[in-house]
């Protein structure tokens, strides 16, 4: 190809045509420059294709990282839940002056019992390895940095701030109850429990913090899901 083009070349200037010659030329370049303009198009496209893999690998690590957080939440809630109600019904048994039964150790252990909260940001770490220019979707990654940023962050921070009891009523249980198994305690004058103002006062502060706590959380849930719907959809999961 090159060669007759060569031929061409030279037959035109040999005759002297030098306006056709010009026009050859000038057609010769055009093709050399789409040439080129094609290539980096092509060059351009196969860089946006291996992004788009990118961006989904780490999208889908993301998705994984926030299903686990949702087990945590879930599995929070329902434990927090738990102990309240069963707070709840150490209430009911100052309030009645129910006659003691070994089955209330369970009970009493469940007052004093502090459920954490744990949280990972697996997937977020990669993404940010990465680059968050990955994400082509400005609001997606706006909201992905928001829950791991600030939801995540500040509902960890504010739960362990916020102390479920004081010191004094950690003192004043190891002080009145026997810790006879691990998950029960049993009270040295159960007349003194159930007649201590100082007691049920703390039991009612607890139910309050717990009751707050869950909403926090329940909370911190429904952002959670908010944005692993978005990036779901982002992917065409949904």
């Amino acid at each position: 190809m090159l060669s007759f083009l060569r031929k061409i070349r030279k037959s035109l200037v040999d005759v002297s045509n030098f306006k056709k010659y010009s026009l050859y030329a000038a057609g010769e370049i055009a093709l050399v420059v789409i040439g080129i303009l094609i290539a980096l198009q092509i060059n351009n496209w196969n860089e946006w294709r291996k992004d788009r893999i990118k961006e989904k690998k780490v999208l889908e690590q993301v998705i994984e990282t926030i299903k686990i957080n949702s087990d945590h939440f879930h599995s929070a809630i329902l434990g927090m839940k738990r102990n309240k109600e069963r707070t709840e019904e150490v209430i009911s048994i100052i309030n009645n002056k129910t006659v003691y039964e070994e089955s209330m150790n369970e009970l009493f252990h469940s007052v004093r019992v502090n459920r954490r909260l744990t949280l990972t940001t697996a997937g977020y770490e990669e993404l940010k390895n990465t680059g968050f220019d990955i994400i082509q979707n400005d609001s997606l990654k706006i909201g992905i940095v928001n829950l791991f940023e600030s939801t995540y962050s500040e509902t960890l921070t504010v739960l362990d701030k916020v102390e479920l009891y004081t010191d004094r009523f950690t003192e004043f249980i190891v002080a009145n109850f026997l810790e006879i198994e691990y998950n029960k305690l049993a009270p040295v004058d159960y007349s003194l429990i159930i007649n201590n103002h100082f007691y049920y006062s703390s039991l009612l502060h607890i139910i309050s913090i717990r009751t707050w706590r869950i909403g926090l959380i329940e909370k911190s849930l429904e952002e959670n899901n908010k944005i692993l719907h978005l990036i779901k959809e982002e992917l065409g999961q949904e």
